[in-house]
């Protein structure tokens, strides 16, 4: 959730960038990543601090697994060690094994077929097909996106029952976390990478070992509190430049800022006690109560509302650290002075 416009779609890390692999590294941890996905490719230097980095191009779930299976077994069980394992499922093309498809398995379901790279022309088409036609289409979507999931789901099961049976659960913290989700239309895009909705920008994160007490923390928490919270439970020094905050310590009070790209031009948004301000460079500002709109439904912005005023004023200087120069120029609305 880096508040600073990148130069592109997927950026790489400054080879100076220290991670949480970087600091585990440097108390004598083991580091090492397996992943299907390509920001962690070659191509982009995004590894600083892993000792090894097995890169299985947009393979599946359960290519993923056999790879890390393989990777963990190699590691020294007498030293303490991070291991990353970075799945792609549930992505774009929606083509789950036959067995996780339902009744659409073996069906012709023709130029929009969301496992043959239809999906581009479902979005091109979208604005001109019949109610009837757009309600197929997304029950589509979500059949096999779902079973995508449910794929997903067993391959972790098939992982966590062999981490079990070979002891390597023993003893150790385990964080699953999700990075984004995917937008089926609920405001008008499809897939990821379109807006800061909900159904886009809101994760999920849980955190398991065998000592702890199971508990949920409902508090204001983002992506840059993980590494804190990990550093902090292995009493490991937390670096100054770490901009989040350990679970649970962070005021109610407390802004989130999220940023993205759509179509190359910057998306950004600040949330506060529930009320979710976004700001698309091209268009009027939105603002939403989560707390009665958690679907983000009813559109609250009005330029001359004090809360509204409020909101934006938090997400100006987040605005302000963007280079308008990369971000095609600065934004197009007068909301923004």
């Amino acid at each position: 959730l880096d508040p600073i416009f990148p130069a592109d779609s997927i950026v790489g890390l400054a080879e100076d960038q220290p991670t949480l692999a970087t600091w585990l590294q440097e108390e004598g941890w083991q580091t090492s990543l397996v992943t299907s996905s390509g920001i962690f490719s070659p191509s982009y230097p995004n590894t600083n601090g892993f000792e090894e980095a097995v890169y299985l191009k947009w393979r599946d779930a359960g290519s993923v697994v056999d790879g890390a299976l393989h990777t963990i077994r190699d590691l020294d069980p007498t030293q303490k060690w991070y291991f990353h394992v970075h799945f792609l499922d549930p992505h774009s093309p929606y083509d789950p094994p036959p067995e996780y498809q339902g009744d659409l398995a073996g069906r012709d379901l023709g130029i929009y077929d969301p496992r043959k790279g239809g999906m581009e022309q479902l979005k091109n088409d979208w604005d001109h097909l019949s109610k009837k036609q757009k309600e197929e289409q997304k029950a589509i979507l979500n059949t096999l996106y779902r079973g995508q999931i449910q794929y997903l789901d067993h391959e972790l099961q098939r992982f966590w029952e062999v981490l079990q049976q070979e002891g390597f659960l023993d003893n150790t913290l385990v964080l699953l976390v999700t990075d984004h989700g995917e937008q089926h239309f609920e405001h008008g895009a499809l897939e990821h990478l379109q807006s800061l909705y909900p159904e886009e920008n809101r994760g999920v994160a849980a955190f398991w070992s065998s000592s702890l007490e199971p508990l949920a923390w409902q508090g204001p928490v983002n992506h840059l509190d993980l590494s804190p919270t990990i550093l902090e439970t292995f009493g490991v020094p937390i670096p100054e430049s770490i901009e989040g905050s350990v679970i649970g310590s962070a005021p109610e009070d407390r802004l989130r800022f999220a940023s993205g790209l759509r179509q190359r031009r910057p998306v950004q948004s600040v949330d506060r006690f529930g009320i979710h301000l976004v700001f698309d460079w091209d268009q009027q500002p939105e603002m939403y109560d989560l707390r009665h709109d958690p679907g983000e439904t009813v559109d609250l912005w009005s330029s001359s509302s004090k809360e509204a005023t409020c909101m934006f004023d938090f997400l100006r200087p987040m605005i302000q650290k963007v280079d308008a120069e990369k971000a095609g120029g600065p934004p197009r609305l007068s909301a923004y002075r």
